[in-house]
């Protein structure tokens, strides 16, 4: 789901609607949001994550919401924890450009013209 200025979501704050403080399982938010009057699902969680972590990068946003496959997600601005969770983003990105390129070779292979 994208988020812009646009969206009905724009300016809504995860972590002041419900606390997330510490580690907390993604059924556990999700119910939680519901409790308070926002029910959604997890694309549209996972589109507030990716929205407000972007906003975080331009320093709109005060604190990092970091995922943990273990824990759950959490709202920080532990730097180590912010950390780990731009190192795994930069492990998948890696993983998915060189499944790309992979194919990409393949598709080369077979005569296909190559990416413009």
């Amino acid at each position: 789901m994208k988020i812009n200025e646009n969206s009905v979501y724009h300016g809504f704050v995860l972590y002041e609607v419900i606390d997330m403080s510490n580690w907390c399982k993604k059924k556990t938010i999700l119910k939680l949001l519901e409790q308070s009057g926002n029910k959604m699902n997890e694309r549209v969680f996972r589109g507030l994550v990716a929205y407000n972590n972007i906003l975080f990068a331009e320093g709109q946003r005060e604190l990092y919401i970091a995922h943990s496959n273990e824990y759950g997600y959490i709202a920080t601005l532990d730097e180590n924890i912010i950390r780990a969770s731009t190192a795994d983003l930069r492990a998948r990105a890696y993983d998915m450009l060189s499944k790309a390129n992979m194919t990409e070779k393949q598709l080369s292979k077979r005569g296909y013209d190559p990416l413009l």
